[in-house]
């Protein structure tokens, strides 16, 4: 408060020797490289981020480039410190807590960087200053992930795998039994049970770290390099864009293949305000209402794209990294300056961070395995203050698919369960409940449509979907849940990929029946003809467009509430019967060919 930052830094830095234990050098410039994880860490990060703070205030009162370098490495071993924590924990909960705790020091740290960078123009704070943005979203979700892959190619033995499959599925039936039972006393009980599992669970867990493969695995950073997104990730044809929201900034980093720049697009005391606005609009369809463009969409646009918009016109595809209010805003609605919504003139998908992004192999989409269910293909369902109405359309979403139909009682939970871990795409044209207050209550449900059929989001979690290329979610507000600052929406998205899948189609509020079955069907179709996800996606939403048919469903509520979150392949997803036609056309050719040369032959022997 008084200005005297080196002062305050060498506090800190005293108290970071006394709080971490084995860390003993009293250079101020000096930060711990080695971490031992214990009940003082939380304490050791706020002392590390301080000292950090106390620099930069240095580094903007004389502008000395010595000091902008030591924030930045203070605040470097800070991250380090919260990533090791975070490796150490063993359920999600705990690390979407963390993630939350230490979101406000990387939007500080970011902050900083940028402004330095102006000042400098130093672009290796600019890429430093994207590498924090990236690594501060979906952190819990990243490290599950990788907890997962690591622990099936580890040194754990088998037997301990299988314990912890058990624990998980005991875990997952209590908490069902505590929804179902009405009997406050049984209650009680059931809660402590579930303490008991989960403390065993975490004991479990503890264990695992004993073994040195699984633990080298599990602490190995999986982050990429900005070289090696722009090579490989990245091409001619695709910008990437990722938003970042400070308490008093919106910044958004614009990533091409050959260069990275940012905007700060400012933060008016009503951009909530607005934001929420333009999501109701859309999302409130009053049936007769005729959408108006060149309003709400343009300005919505103007205020998130107006330094980039001249650089989108050279694009086709266009990658998203949203950010809190952002996080469930339906950019594929919004409308450019030519009147036209933005799904009409780029493919569109999201990604939970830069760490989730693969170079993925082409697809043969005919030769995927594909599972689809409808559970409420003429069927309905009411009982617990809960009515789960008919879905006439969904039995037509499984035809376009070619795969493996199950329709109204074959569409059970358990068949679900049975089939998932052997499919690539899995198609689930049911009903879905969002829990905004507790996500791991938010289900899917499957036939009949009680309790027990439900699918929990604790549930999924658990489940094997590394085989699986995409899971297409065609039910309701499967994209809603509580929104965490730093991990973005907790609900049943974020558990399919929690359990492996790499591309999931999803839902921001509500679907109407019978355009979902329209956007599918042609969804699939796209697929066929060798489309990757995104196109398809966006191919299948034109066509509800252009249809004259379905005019009525033009209105943005009825298509901009389905997105694309993953990693989708730069490359096509080729189709069987499309390779098919151009190898037959090419034997053709040749056998035309050779039936020419014989022919010739014949009349000139010595050809």
């Amino acid at each position: 408060e008084s200005g005297d930052y080196m002062e305050s830094a060498s506090s800190f830095h005293q108290a970071i020797i006394q709080l971490d234990g084995l860390f003993e050098d009293k250079d101020i410039f000096s930060n711990p490289v080695d971490y031992t994880f214990g009940y003082e860490s939380f304490s050791l990060f706020k002392a590390l981020t301080g000292k950090a703070k106390a620099f930069a205030g240095t580094a903007k009162k004389d502008g000395n480039p010595k000091y902008r370098d030591a924030a930045t490495a203070t605040y470097q071993s800070a991250f380090e410190i919260a990533e090791n924590i975070s490796n150490y924990y063993d359920n999600d909960e705990a690390r979407v807590f963390l993630g939350d705790f230490v979101l406000e020091s990387y939007q500080e740290a970011v902050s900083f960087l940028l402004d330095q960078y102006q000042i400098s123009n130093d672009h290796r704070l600019l890429e430093k200053a994207f590498e924090w943005v990236e690594n501060s979203k979906a952190t819990g979700l990243g490290y599950g992930i990788n907890e997962r892959k690591v622990k099936l190619d580890s040194d754990i033995p088998y037997e301990l795998i299988q314990e912890e499959r058990d624990l998980n599925f005991s875990i997952s039936q209590i908490q069902q039994n505590i929804l179902r039972e009405s009997d406050i006393e049984e209650r009680m009980k059931m809660q402590n049970l579930l303490i008991d599992k989960r403390l065993e669970l975490s004991r479990l867990h503890n264990q695992f770290n004993d073994y040195p493969k699984y633990l080298s695995g599990k602490l190995r950073s999986k982050n990429h390099s900005l070289s090696f997104i722009q090579k490989e990730i990245l091409n001619n044809k695709t910008i990437l864009l990722s938003f970042f929201e400070t308490k008093n900034n919106l910044y958004v980093f614009s990533l091409n293949k050959k260069n990275l720049s940012f905007f700060d697009l400012g933060k008016e005391n009503d951009f909530e305000e607005k934001v929420d606005a333009y999501k109701r609009s859309i999302r409130n369809y009053a049936p007769g209402e005729r959408y108006e463009k060149g309003k709400a969409g343009l300005e919505m646009f103007d205020l998130l794209f107006a330094p980039v918009k001249k650089q989108l016109l050279t694009y086709k595809s266009l990658m998203i990294i949203p950010h809190g209010d952002l996080s469930d805003l339906p950019f594929g609605s919004l409308e450019t300056e030519t009147g036209k919504f933005l799904i009409e003139t780029h493919d569109i998908y999201r990604l939970f961070s830069m760490k989730f992004v693969e170079n993925q192999n082409t697809v043969n989409s005919t030769t995927l395995k594909k599972v689809g269910f409808a559970p409420f293909d003429n069927h309905k369902w009411e009982g617990e203050d809960l009515f789960l109405g008919n879905l006439s359309y969904s039995g037509e979403e499984l035809i376009s698919i070619e795969g493996d139909p199950y329709l109204k009682e074959d569409a059970t939970k358990a068949k679900f369960i049975e089939k998932s871990n052997h499919a690539n795409i899995i198609h689930l044209a049911t009903h879905a409940m969002p829990d905004r207050n507790n996500p791991d209550q938010a289900f899917i449900a499957f036939y009949p449509g009680d309790m027990e059929s439900r699918l929990f989001t604790h549930e999924i979690y658990n489940l094997d979907l590394d085989n699986t290329s995409l899971v297409y979610l065609s039910a309701c507000e499967t994209n809603i849940g509580s929104l965490s600052e730093s991990e973005g929406i907790l609900g049943i998205s974020r558990a399919f990929a929690f359990a492996g899948c790499s591309n999931i189609v999803t839902t921001l509020w509500k679907a109407e029946d019978r355009s979902t079955a329209y956007i599918s069907g042609r969804f699939y179709d796209y697929l066929k003809k060798g489309k990757k996800y995104s196109s398809a996606l966006r191919l299948a939403k034109l066509d509800l467009l252009n249809d004259p048919k379905m005019s009525q469903y033009h209105h943005p509520s009825f298509w901009a509430h389905i997105i694309l979150i993953g990693n989708t392949s730069e490359n096509e997803v080729f189709s069987y019967t499309y390779t098919k036609v151009v190898w037959g056309a090419v034997l053709i050719l040749i056998t035309a060919l050779l039936i020419y040369i014989v022919g010739i032959k014949k009349i000139y022997p010595d050809f």
